[in-house]
């Protein structure tokens, strides 16, 4: 609102000036409208108001697909070692799991803030493993980090500011497929964040 009303007021005939704080509006804009979304998501979620569709679907692939949507991070540094072994099925609603993979893809970029390299892997038994080497989760974090609204990161140092949903998220979609989930995070090893995405 108040880049809106500096624009209004101020800088609205200066072209640099206006270009820049609409720029930030819009990506405002966009941080306020996914957190609704996810808001409103968990509420219906918990509430049991989701319908899920189940289908037999190629997990490798939608993988493949999936991780074209974070080239974009390339251009800022990013480094992603992809490893997914081939033509690994799954049964589960297609579009919620794709959202599991995002939300742990996005906690991974959000908590990668010196060291930019990301592993993703996918073992022939449909274990899907993401992991960073950025932030450590403290042990007694550890137990907390599926809660709503619990951000772990108290120093202020995260690399985009996140709303404490996303892994809550995971936690009731992975839960309505009783697929398996964790974490371990150490300073040798990093932070991986897994699912069995064949657990029944």
């Amino acid at each position: 609102k108040g880049y809106a009303e500096t624009i209004r007021d101020l800088s609205g005939d200066n072209p640099e000036k206006r270009e820049k704080q609409l720029g930030i509006i819009i990506d405002e804009t966009d941080r306020l409208s996914a957190l609704i979304t996810n808001m409103l998501d968990l509420s219906r979620l918990q509430a049991d108001k989701l319908d899920f569709e189940f289908e037999s679907f190629d997990l490798t692939k939608m993988l493949e697909k999936l991780m074209e949507r974070y080239d974009i991070y390339k251009e800022q540094g990013f480094v992603f070692n992809i490893k997914l072994a081939e033509n690994v099925k799954t049964v589960g609603d297609y579009a919620r799991l794709e959202q599991v993979v995002c939300n742990i893809v996005d906690n991974a970029i959000n908590h990668s803030i010196d060291t930019k390299e990301i592993d993703i892997t996918l073992t022939d038994n449909a274990v899907l493993n993401v992991r960073n080497f950025g932030d450590v989760i403290e042990p007694e974090d550890i137990r907390h980090i599926w809660d709503r609204y619990y951000k772990i990161d108290k120093s202020g140092r995260r690399r985009i500011a996140g709303t404490g949903i996303g892994l809550s998220i995971v936690k009731e979609i992975l839960t309505r497929h009783n697929f398996a989930y964790g974490v371990s995070s150490d300073k040798i090893n990093g932070t991986n964040f897994w699912v069995d995405f064949k657990t029944t």
